[in-house]
């Protein structure tokens, strides 16, 4: 496999490691003790503050209970789902922080080679 090839999959398996976090600890903690809900282990990895954040509030007027298109009557589904999103703003977020300074080293080398 080449360099390329296994950073990418590692970046992948990083990111999608992080995104299912809560579920995987669900598991993990079931097999130990039973676990009723995902809001449970939301507030055990100390993210209780997705629960009043401004994603949270829209996906709950939009397709809670009380909604307007009501799809979920569970509010477990909810808070994963504006987990799912803040990690993935983080991700876009971590992918231009990293992206800017890549381009930037381009640009040096392209404008610093002269005519060779």
């Amino acid at each position: 496999m080449r360099k390329r090839t296994i950073k990418r999959l590692a970046d992948t398996i990083f990111w999608y490691a992080l995104y299912f976090l809560p579920v995987l600890i669900l598991i993990l903690m079931s097999l130990h003790n039973p676990i009723t809900s995902l809001s449970s282990v939301i507030s055990t990895l100390g993210l209780d503050i997705l629960n009043d954040s401004v994603i949270y509030t829209t996906l709950n007027s939009v397709v809670g209970a009380g909604g307007i298109l009501p799809l979920f009557s569970s509010p477990d589904i909810l808070i994963f789902f504006t987990y799912y999103i803040c990690v993935y703003i983080l991700h876009l977020l971590v992918d231009i922080v990293i992206f800017i300074p890549k381009i930037a080293h381009k640009w040096l080398n392209t404008f610093t080679q002269g005519d060779e």
